[in-house]
């Protein structure tokens, strides 16, 4: 919503090129920080962050979405120590 917003507020100020470029800089702006939860989430779970490449597959995100919802795991993996949320 903030992307299309941006796209409309540079379409209306600077013409409709610049309205790509706003699109565009938000769609970076709000996309880099996704993925990188992505990953985290799936690292949490033991779960290569290269899965994340399964949502350029309609089908693919069924599992994304499982695995999403998934708690994560209690003891180490090979990315890491879980953290504790109990402080």
């Amino acid at each position: 919503m903030v992307s299309t917003a941006a796209g409309l507020a540079g379409g209306m100020v600077d013409g409709i090129d610049q309205a790509y470029l706003w699109h565009a800089l938000t769609n970076v702006a709000f996309g880099l920080p996704s993925i990188a939860a992505s990953t985290r989430r799936l690292h949490d779970i033991g779960k290569s962050g290269w899965n994340i490449l399964w949502a350029f597959t309609i089908i693919g995100l069924i599992p994304l979405t499982i695995w999403y919802c998934t708690t994560g795991s209690k003891e180490s993996n090979k990315y890491g120590y879980p953290i504790d949320l109990d402080d």
